[in-house]
């Protein structure tokens, strides 16, 4: 594992430094866990009070949070933390990918492939005709690159891929292990019989540049037209999505969520995990879903919904609220049930006890 400075982490980061400029860390661990040779940090105000108990060596905190740092430990300083400490795994924890270039011998590629030779092509890779690969891109075993694929420069395809017919990726496009591109779509026409028949899924799908996708999720092709993730757009584990979808650049998917045919999902976006949205529907700009939502139609900009059906943050909270209140509420329903058949009954005994001969309707006007 590589060690920094904190001079060389403070420069790299962009972040101001408090402290010894010569202390060498080795790596990044959480405020509990960390030793004197290692970097820790504070994003979350949640856990402030463990900020004067740690041993790091240095911590990466905000401004504010620099009085509750102990004497001991380092500070770099930075209006946005979270941000520095992800920037410090990626120093500390580069990607583990084959030195050099080359192609393993047990791979099958076709004559009429176009590979630039500064790549790299792992055991068992399966290279179709008209395939074009960028160069600086990495393919890990077993995977398997259809006819007429388009791969970009700085690409990293994990082990078990599986990018069918004409799928096009952009640069640094990172796909982990078990990624299907460009899977038909779930396309049938019923017959009148019963039963139905297979469309055929003729269009393609299209990954822009800086796109990372989790293992085994499905992007299904267009049936006509493209499936479209737009740059630097984040999709998590188990994640499917169907023929003719359109997911924004930035946005952000957890795992295992399901999206249906034609619809679309703007920019920078959050959709939580476990989540399902309709087809033909447009989810806007910076639309917050949560988790185990199901969205049944069109959401506006700047909206965060919740639930299922999935409807605006604060009115889920609320139906929540009241669902937990249901128990209460039914047992002051049966209280007000027998209390009114009590009064009822009462009612009728007292009416039962007057003579019908002494009303005032019935008295003798003489």
């Amino acid at each position: 594992m590589p060690a920094f400075t904190l001079r060389e982490l403070a420069t790299q980061l962009g972040v101001e430094l408090e402290g010894d400029a010569s202390l060498l860390l080795r790596g990044v661990q959480g405020l509990d866990e960390a030793g004197p040779g290692e970097l820790s940090f504070l994003a979350n105000a949640r856990y402030r009070e463990r900020l004067p108990h740690t041993r790091a060596g240095a911590v990466l905190l905000r401004p504010e949070d620099r009085p509750l740092c102990p004497a001991s430990s380092a500070c770099l300083i930075s209006p946005e933390p979270y941000l520095a400490f992800a920037r410090a795994m990626q120093l500390f924890h580069p990607p583990a990918l084959p030195e050099g270039w080359g192609v393993h011998a047990s791979c099958v590629i076709a004559p009429g492939a176009r590979i630039h030779p500064e790549t790299w092509l792992g055991p068992g890779v399966v290279v179709e005709e008209d395939v074009e690969i960028g160069a600086g891109s990495r393919l890990l075993g077993r995977t398997t690159l259809h006819r007429g694929v388009r791969l970009g420069r700085d690409c990293l395809v994990h082990s078990g891929c599986t990018l069918r017919e004409h799928s096009v990726l952009g640069d640094r496009v990172l796909l982990q292990n078990g990624v299907v591109v460009g899977s038909e779509g779930f396309g049938f026409a019923p017959l009148p019989e019963g039963g139905s028949l297979k469309i055929p899924q003729a269009g393609r799908v299209v990954i822009e540049d800086d796109v990372e996708v989790g293992a085994n999720t499905c992007l299904d092709r267009g049936t006509m037209g493209d499936t479209i993730i737009r740059r630097g757009a984040r999709l998590d584990n188990l994640i499917q999505i169907a023929h003719n979808v359109e997911v924004g650049p930035g946005t952000l998917m957890a795992a295992q969520c399901g999206v249906a045919g034609s619809t679309r999902i703007g920019a920078n976006c959050r959709i939580g995990g476990a989540s399902a949205i309709t087809g033909h529907a447009v989810v806007g700009d910076r639309v917050q879903i949560g988790g185990g939502s199901g969205v049944t139609g069109s959401v506006p900009d700047d909206r965060v919904y919740a639930g299922f059906p999935a409807r605006p943050h604060r009115e889920f909270l609320q139906q929540q609220a009241a669902l937990a209140r249901l128990p209460r509420l039914q047992e002051q329903v049966r209280q007000l049930e027998q209390a009114l058949n009590a009064a009822l009954e009462r009612l009728h005994a007292l009416e039962a006890t007057l003579d019908p001969s002494t009303t005032p309707d019935e008295e003798d006007p003489a």
